[in-house]
């Protein structure tokens, strides 16, 4: 069986790369269900329902990368996707911290999608960083530790897009 932390940084990588090759082709219909969902997620949070809050994630995810053009990344994705949601199924984790901070970096990627205002590469590496952050921290509750070669510990634009928001 492949380790959760290996498993968890090969998403990341591959959702960072079909995330930057689909960012330029969502629509503002897309990032509106993407807000619509994230909004739900928050609900998930205040509420418990952590099962919701799992499935929304996916969603979310999911539909951020999922106007990735190159069919062999996309796939390859959802595989590892997929393969997460099962270690998530059969080893539940979860922290109301992580999760409340997921959700505001939701809306700090979505505002900066729809800003143009940094490069698709960059947004993937805002969500790519945001992806092991939060892992990170889920997993740092449980005495695990990701391996920090792949991300840095904060996502700096996501962070200052917060700040400045007030979110």
């Amino acid at each position: 069986m492949i380790p959760t932390d290996m498993a968890v940084e090969a998403l990341a990588v591959l959702e960072e790369n079909a995330t930057a090759l689909s960012v330029p082709l969502l629509t503002p219909e897309d990032i509106a269900l993407a807000r619509k969902l994230n909004a739900e997620m928050a609900e998930c949070v205040l509420s418990g329902r952590v099962d919701r809050y799992g499935e929304l994630g996916h969603e979310l995810h999911e539909l951020l990368y999922s106007r990735c053009p190159n069919s062999h990344l996309l796939e390859l994705v959802r595989c590892q996707a997929a393969r997460i949601r099962g270690i998530a199924r059969d080893h539940p984790v979860y922290s109301v911290d992580a999760a409340q901070e997921a959700v505001r970096e939701h809306y700090a990627l979505f505002d900066l999608i729809e800003s143009r205002s940094i490069t698709p590469a960059e947004i993937a590496r805002q969500a790519r960083a945001h992806r092991l952050r939060t892992v990170r921290t889920i997993l740092d509750d449980v005495g695990s530790r990701l391996d920090d070669s792949l991300a840095d510990d904060t996502c700096p634009l996501l962070v200052e897009h917060i700040a400045e928001s007030g979110r």
